[in-house]
């Protein structure tokens, strides 16, 4: 489903004025109200009340909103004789793959102080979900912006409500209506039609028991440079009220509902609108209250020195595609964070820091940039980025890059994973290409990240068309802040071969297999480390594998020896209680909103002695269960090349409360990366929750064992 994110920060402003405007064919209506600070609640019965002709105003077109689909119908109505009509293209539509946008009071504004929600009844054609559905948005200020996410349609007529958070607030507000709905399912999404009626504000007198949030009520902890701005829109501000359903329904709410108090005003400031202002070092905690209730959860914030400049880009334009860098001309993007429900996380974006315009992100688990027109990339050989990462050990470093093409009949991609040994650094100094072999990422410090483009024939993507670029977290690393600059698609120099990068003597067109190490080297002598250290293609002098490589597979060693462990906010224990075999098996339990994945993993087992062609017989027994929404389990194994992954075998199993024995074989082929299988075999299993409130994913394991050709 295609969503709009909710946010309200300057960016966006900018952004919606900029917005076209789409006409109804129907003429309005006699009922039509002209407002002038006026008290009238009703918002459309039969026909629109008290709106603005155009009636309704779509997203910018140029964005992928479908204007096409709005209309009234007199056929399907709750009560009356009209309903809006509103049918959801397919994701392929040419005229727009989603539909969405605003009803506006015609007047000055309407005095909405002596209601405390706003309802609607709506149904579907079919089940299906419409993304945002809210108001106090007239794509001028937006100041009190309300979002209730994710409705669940039924084809029979239902009411929905979506509470007001302070409705004393609420003295000259101009946005009425709020909606934006995509298709139902994967690409291309399935279309489909809803209809709304008696859509007006409401006393309903039974709204009660407040619950306000900020950073999903959890007692936050970052640091931030000084200079540095931000909305508090970014650390998910909610109120919750108790419906008389006995549902407690939760809305996104504007800052400005709010109010913030800093504990230290030289250290950080927050103006009414939640705009906060780093403006001295030391540290300070943000809390707040909506209408004398304490908000649940808070900021704290420690700030640093100035914020560092990012390298300055020296390459020539002509050779560059230019994404996210004031050093070049940049192509259009649609968003620099995409937001897909539940799952997403992540927050911010384009942001400026002591005058430097950088994308900002917190709260990171994945996040996507989506370019307006598909890049042909097919002459460019890497791309670069730089980040910065405000704090963090070298150790907490493990992310993953995927370049999309969506447009074609399937989507292709290339993955890139960054950790450990696996990226490469540019100093941007001297020769485009030149490195730092040993460089680690340091708290506070930009780093650049050079991705290599790679054949199509090695990783299936289709360069010609590429319109999406991932960052994700992997499970096992403990990134959630950091900042990019300079994101950028290039070409390389082709006289980079004869060029010594790593000074050991030896250029890759002379046979340097990695010009970025000088230990590794056609004169270098080879060691056992599952690395092909003198670049003669044969790793640690081919020892082959056989047998089972688990280590410490029935956890009867009673520890986890062998095992890596990522708790990531949940736990990953032994259990003398459940096992199947033995005395000892091993629980995985994540819990949302802080214990999301924990992950176990055996990491590149066999490294050096695996090759293209063996079989991997994987079996582990199993059993767990799932409650709420959004839980789910990740098992995989991974063939590990020398600098990142080169296959991924995905397992599906599903909660069982009796042990279950799961064994396949698969062919180690490294098709990801040409066939490079030297860095082995890694196996690993997360009990996920998607930071949806009420989930939890319960996995046990044992009997864990991965043979080589069995």
């Amino acid at each position: 489903m295609k969503t709009i994110k909710y946010k309200y920060t300057k960016a966006t402003l900018l952004l919606l004025l900029l917005l076209s405007i789409t006409s109804c064919e129907r003429e309005l209506s006699d009922k039509a109200e002209f407002a002038n600070y006026g008290t009238t609640g009703d918002i459309f019965i039969d026909a629109p009340v008290g709106l603005t002709d155009q009636f309704f105003v779509s997203f910018d077109p140029a964005g992928g909103a479908n204007t096409e689909g709005f209309g009234t119908d007199e056929s399907v109505t709750y009560q009356g004789a009209s309903a809006i009509r509103i049918d959801v293209p397919a994701g392929d539509d040419v005229n727009g793959g989603y539909i969405g946008g605003i009803f506006v009071d015609r007047g000055v504004g309407r005095n909405l102080t002596g209601y405390d929600a706003l309802t609607f009844w709506a149904k579907g054609s079919t089940t299906a979900t419409v993304g945002l559905v809210g108001f106090g948005t007239d794509f001028i200020e937006d100041k009190y912006a309300v979002g209730l996410e994710d409705i669940k349609l039924s084809t029979d007529w239902r009411k929905y409500t979506i509470p007001i958070p302070d409705a004393s607030k609420l003295i000259q507000e101009k946005g009425m209506f709020i909606f934006s709905a995509g298709g139902i399912g994967t690409f291309p999404e399935m279309g489909y039609t809803f209809w709304m009626d008696e859509l007006k504000f409401e006393k309903l007198g039974n709204i009660g028991q407040p619950q306000p949030a900020m950073a999903s009520g959890e007692d936050r902890v970052e640091t931030k440079f000084l200079g540095d701005q931000f909305s508090m829109a970014d650390y998910s501000l909610t109120q919750t009220f108790n419906l008389a359903s006995g549902i407690n329904q939760t809305v996104i709410a504007a800052p400005s509902y709010f109010s913030f108090s800093s504990s230290d005003i030289e250290v950080a400031r927050v103006n009414e609108s939640g705009i906060v202002s780093l403006v001295g070092s030391g540290s300070a905690k943000i809390t707040a209250s909506i209408a004398g209730v304490s908000v649940a959860g808070s900021l704290t914030l420690n700030v640093a020195g100035g914020f560092p400049v990012a390298p300055v880009p020296t390459l020539a334009a002509s050779n560059v595609i230019s994404v996210f860098s004031d050093a070049y001309t940049d192509v259009a993007v649609n968003y620099y964070n995409g937001f897909w429900q539940p799952y997403q996380t992540t927050l911010g974006g384009e942001t400026t820091i002591d005058g430097q315009n950088v994308l900002n992100y917190t709260n990171f688990n994945f996040v996507g940039t989506q370019l307006t027109t598909p890049l042909d990339i097919s002459e460019m050989t890497h791309l670069s980025i730089d980040i910065l990462m405000p704090e963090v050990l070298a150790s907490d470093i493990d992310m993953l890059i995927v370049l999309k093409n969506e447009n074609a009949t399937e989507t292709t991609l290339q993955q890139q994973r960054i950790g450990g040994q696996t990226y490469q650094w540019s100093t941007q100094t001297g020769d485009i290409n030149d490195t730092e072999s040993n460089a680690t990422f340091e708290g506070g410090v930009w780093r650049t990240i050079k991705i290599p483009i790679r054949p199509t024939a090695e990783t299936g993507l289709d360069k010609t068309g590429v319109n999406l670029i991932i960052i994700e977290r992997i499970k096992s690393s403990n990134v959630t802040d950091f900042h990019i600059d300079n994101m950028y698609f290039f070409k390389e120099d082709p006289t980079h071969l004869d060029t010594d990068d790593d000074n050991d003597g030896y250029t890759e067109n002379q046979g340097d297999c990695d010009d970025t190490n000088a230990l590794i080297n056609p004169g270098a002598t080879e060691i056992e480390d599952g690395i092909d250290n003198d670049c003669d293609g044969d790793i640690d002098g081919g020892i082959p594998a056989d047998g089972d490589i688990a280590s410490n597979g029935g956890f009867e060693s009673g520890d986890l020896d062998g095992w890596t462990l990522y708790a990531n906010g949940g736990t990953a224990t032994l259990d003398n209680t459940e096992a199947k075999t033995g005395e000892y098996c091993v629980k995985l339990f994540a819990s949302a909103p802080s214990g999301l994945n924990p992950t176990l993993q055996q990491q590149r087992k066999a490294a050096g002695s695996v090759v293209v062609g063996d079989k991997v017989q994987v079996t582990f027994s199993y059993k767990g269960s799932l409650t709420g929404e959004s839980g789910t389990y990740s098992i995989q194994s991974f063939v590990e090349a020398t600098n990142g992954v080169s296959q991924v075998e995905t397992y599906d199993v599903s909660p069982t409360a009796t042990w279950q024995t799961f064994t396949t074989t698969y062919t180690v082929t490294g098709n990801i990366q040409g066939g490079d299988v030297s860095g082995g075999i890694t196996m690993e299993f997360v009990a996920i929750c998607g930071g949806v409130a009420g989930c939890t994913s319960t996995l046990y394991l044992d009997d864990i064992s991965l043979i080589i050709n069995p």
